[in-house]
């Protein structure tokens, strides 16, 4: 295991703590791997999140983030999450 700067530790194994969530990600298995590593890296305090779908990243925001908007058009996301 590796630590970067800040002192979080980079493992070669991609893994998301999401596994046993229902939520689509419209992202593929490196893509959510790269967000995830940027969540856990910049430690957002507040996330603008537009176009939610089924809330995959977005709850993986909100596991990082101490607020997090999400805009979307559609309102049955807010209903389903």
């Amino acid at each position: 295991m590796v630590t970067v700067n800040n002192g979080l530790p980079l493992t070669y194994e991609p893994t998301f703590g999401l596994e046993s969530s229902d939520c689509l990600w419209l992202m593929t298995r490196w893509e959510r791997y790269a967000f995830s590593y940027l969540l856990q890296a910049i430690q957002p305090q507040v996330a603008l999140e537009i176009g939610t779908y089924k809330g995959g990243s977005l709850q993986a925001t909100a596991r990082v983030a101490q607020k997090v908007y999400s805009l979307d058009i559609a309102s049955w996301p807010r209903e389903m999450l």
